[in-house]
């Protein structure tokens, strides 16, 4: 067989191996749930109050009879109304504040924690030591959080741009609406496509190249 064949079937084995080894391992010890509530709480610190317009709670995992099941909600309350009601109620001697609030729930695990694991696996399958395999899994998952809670961020400002009731007053220029319409379709999809990048970034070396030819 070519040298070049087994090495690439060698590594696309244990691609494989790794991932759907990672996938069973997080399921059965509930490390989907660990991370989902991790990642919550890491996004409701981070841009909790980073837009003027909203306050963005994290409710958490959402109610569901799958045991599998990894939606996780989101809670938007408009802060301009928030305030006037607020105020509103302490003149008329009100003890609470009814308004209205923005719910939205994406799917954790394929958009979070798939292409998370997909990440490590690139990055355990490579043929090269273990040294050299964790340091650059260090580097690669250091490299892909911000990014996985940065373009939550985007989407939480896009879903804010779509609704017609609580945040109708708030609208994001044409382009970047329209940016993030087409990266909305494939948000899931643009997460595999960077990790690629990302893991070409950090774990290929120019030795390796030079071994294929």
């Amino acid at each position: 067989m070519d040298h070049r064949l087994k090495l690439l079937l060698g590594f696309g084995g244990r691609l494989l191996l790794f991932y759907l080894g990672l996938m069973a391992l997080t399921l059965a010890t509930g490390f989907a749930g660990a991370y989902l509530k991790w990642h919550c709480g890491c996004a409701g610190a981070l841009w909790g109050e980073a837009t003027a317009v909203a306050r963005i709670d994290c409710v958490g995992q959402k109610a569901s009879e799958s045991r599998y099941a990894t939606e996780v909600e989101y809670r938007f309350v408009d802060k301009q109304e928030l305030e006037r009601l607020t105020e509103q109620a302490k003149r008329s001697g009100q003890a609470d504040v009814r308004l209205s609030v923005f719910g939205w729930s994406y799917n954790f695990m394929r958009i979070e924690l798939f292409p998370l694991l997909f990440l490590i696996s690139l990055v355990l399958a490579y043929p090269a030591s273990w040294r050299y395999r964790l340091r650059s899994l260090l580097l690669a998952v250091l490299l892909f959080m911000p990014l996985s809670f940065l373009l939550l961020y985007a989407k939480f400002l896009y879903q804010m741009h779509l609704d017609t009731t609580v945040f109708g007053h708030y609208q994001l220029p044409g382009l970047w609406a329209g940016f993030m319409q087409y990266l909305s379709l494939s948000l899931g999809e643009a997460r595999f496509i960077f990790i690629l990048l990302l893991w070409g970034g950090v774990m290929v070396r120019w030795e390796d190249l030079r071994r294929l030819a």
